[in-house]
């Protein structure tokens, strides 16, 4: 069972969270992950930055968290493709590793909020169980990688069950200009996640129910029914 419990919103009616084609709104959100980049020392304050191909590629897709209408949040999921993925640069061999494993494969990045303005902790949780529930039943990806400082590291070990690959010593190519922190490699094999927490309560918000203010793609869109996969398996280490 999980230590941590179903988060509540003040009052949803005002907030969206959903998945976004919008250029206006796609341009908003790299201007967050801009500013929230520059401010946390993984970018340098280089306007150069927003070109990055992994911001740009038709394989991400970008999910915003809105405000009366004002972006407030936004995550993204960069599908695996034969440009590879933003912690290619770094760790090639381990990712390769983690492909072999087999499997839809995707990378969880460009992760920010306008925090001034949300309840930052809930409002993340939120975004980050449509992120999931959204790369799985929609773009049926089977296994999620992310890069992520020591601290945000250890919440998703502890919270969704990502487990630590390796640390990486050195800038990824999505922060290539960046002068960034120490990164951890994180892999999440959803599957696996869906079928053994399916009892409890966090994780059936993290991966398996909708809630008011997340709204998904039409249900004839969905890849994987809302049912529990109760098929497990054992989890595979990469060493």
């Amino acid at each position: 069972m999980s230590k941590y419990r179903v988060p509540t919103l003040g009052s949803s009616d005002n907030i969206v969270i959903r998945q976004t084609e919008d250029k206006g709104e796609i341009e908003g959100a790299n201007r967050l992950i801009f500013g929230n980049y520059v401010s946390a020392k993984y970018w340098e304050n280089d306007a150069k930055n927003l070109q990055n191909k992994f911001l740009h590629t038709p394989m991400r897709k970008v999910i915003v968290a809105l405000e009366d209408n004002e972006l407030i949040g936004t995550i993204s999921v960069i599908l695996d493709s034969p440009i590879g993925l933003p912690s290619d640069c770094a760790q090639q061999p381990l990712m390769q590793q983690l492909r072999m494993l087999g499997g839809t494969f995707a990378e969880v990045s460009g992760f920010a909020m306008e925090k001034s303005k949300t309840a930052h902790r809930k409002m993340a949780l939120f975004m980050m169980s449509y992120m999931f529930q959204y790369a799985y039943h929609y773009a049926g990806v089977d296994r999620l990688v992310a890069s992520c400082i020591a601290a945000h590291a250890k919440f998703y070990e502890s919270s969704v069950g990502f487990s630590r690959v390796k640390r990486i010593s050195g800038p990824t190519r999505y922060d290539q200009r960046s002068v960034s922190p120490f990164l951890y490699l994180l892999t999440l094999n959803l599957k696996e996640v869906c079928s053994w927490h399916a009892e409890d309560n966090f994780y059936r918000f993290m991966f398996q129910d909708p809630q008011v203010c997340q709204h998904f793609p039409p249900e004839r869109l969905i890849e994987r029914p809302r049912e529990i996969n109760r098929i497990g398996c054992p989890m595979v280490e990469v060493a």
